[in-house]
């Protein structure tokens, strides 16, 4: 059985250096010493441009030149994204250009001519006909998707065809979400647990498509990291990258993705949520941040090369993942995030009215996510969230209650 083993690693623009060197010890080093170890195991890698700055910065220069060099062995194909991780079909179509231009820029400076314009990892995997249009006209053949995002339900995709946006002939991959999502849980616990759920599952006897945060190995789940080790070992499964899953693929099926992302669920499609997480109706600190991040894209053509920079790290989604309390809940990252929009504000040339608007809004930001702190809102849609989900979560290798 072919494998298609893609791995998504990423750390926000500001994240602190202890938690940076702790992801870096605990994943990157490790997943890369695998890659190492098993020269004949191919993966596909989205790294960020954010994190990529961050391991430069903190010292970690032995990764990047470790994945350099299985790119160039082609041990390991890499794909564009956008650099700082932002919800892409929120943002304006300039704003997504730019950040994938920026990210490209950034392969670029580090992996030079072995960064090939052919695969696109959009941030949580959140589709729009917007951005795949975008991607397809800036070179990119291809892109990967949850498979929800076929038509709003999970186990309809086949994975011996290969499927093309209607309209656009851009090359979409279907990643198996309870596969992929196995990897997120507590319910991995060997290696037959992968080829029991394959088996359940049943759709996967030639071609199974896991796409997974690596972090998972060894920094959000403990102990992952040892049963990537036996999979690759496992003569049952051959990896291969996603590109040569394409060339394999025979039957053509032409679809239409639906607006969503990676997270998903039924429930919220039909209910026309599409990425909930980041922007949730009836969610007054997302509406508030969606408001002042809108005032602070209004001064980029104000702004010197330092504000332009500061503006592209704001547009990081995790202020947004972290005020959604489903689970995942952080006051001082929901309030650093309204700072940075404000401090872009600030640093422009608009009137005083506007910049007003700015501090009033990142004032209701923060007074509501300390309200909802103190109050147990937060944590009562935290209690709604696991009431309906069947699994435990886990970050940084905590689990989150």
């Amino acid at each position: 059985m072919n494998w298609i083993l893609f791995l998504h690693i990423y750390q926000p623009p500001y994240q602190e250096e202890k938690f940076l060197r702790k992801a870096t010890e605990e994943s990157y080093k490790v997943v890369l010493d695998i890659l190492k170890g098993h020269p004949k195991s191919k993966v596909t890698l989205n790294i960020s441009g954010s994190l990529i700055d961050l391991l430069e910065d903190f010292g970690y220069q032995e990764v990047l030149y470790g994945f350099k060099e299985l790119i160039e062995k082609g041990q390991v194909e890499l794909v564009g994204t956008a650099k700082y991780h932002p919800i892409l079909p929120l943002i304006p179509e300039k704003e997504v250009i730019r950040q994938i231009k920026l990210q490209e820029k950034t392969l670029e400076k580090y992996f030079g001519d072995s960064f090939k314009r052919q695969g696109f990892f959009i941030p949580e995997l959140a589709y729009s006909k917007k951005v795949a249009k975008v991607i397809k006209e800036l070179g990119y053949r291809w892109i990967i998707l949850d498979e929800i995002s076929h038509s709003g339900s999970i186990g309809l995709i086949s994975f011996n065809k290969k499927y093309l946006i209607e309209g656009l002939d851009l090359q979409v991959i279907f990643r198996n979400r309870n596969l992929s999502d196995l990897f997120f849980t507590p319910w991995l616990k060997e290696e037959e647990d992968f080829f029991r759920v394959r088996k359940w599952d049943g759709r996967s006897e030639k071609f199974t498509v896991t796409c997974c945060d690596g972090e998972n190995f060894g920094h959000h789940q403990k102990g992952k990291e040892k049963i990537l080790i036996d999979l690759l070992e496992d003569r049952r499964l051959k990896t291969i990258t996603c590109s040569d899953y394409l060339s394999l693929l025979e039957d053509r099926e032409y679809v239409t993705p639906i607006e969503s992302s990676w997270s998903s669920r039924k429930d919220e499609l039909k209910s026309s949520i599409p990425y909930g997480l980041w922007n949730y109706p009836g969610n007054p600190i997302h509406e508030k941040l969606w408001r002042l991040q809108k005032i602070a894209l209004e001064t980029r053509d104000q702004l010197d090369s330092r504000a332009q920079t500061l503006l592209d790290k704001a547009l990081s989604s995790d202020y947004f993942w972290w005020a959604g309390a489903m689970p995942w809940w952080h006051v001082d990252i929901i309030e650093q995030g309204a700072e940075k929009l404000y401090e872009v504000v600030e640093l422009s040339s608009l009137d005083g009215r506007a910049k007003d608007q700015a501090g009033l809004l990142k004032e209701k930001i923060s007074k509501t996510a300390r309200d909802w702190h103190a109050s147990g809102k937060a944590e009562k849609i935290k209690r709604a969230f696991f009431k309906r989900e069947d699994f435990d979560c886990y970050f940084g290798g905590e689990k989150v209650s």
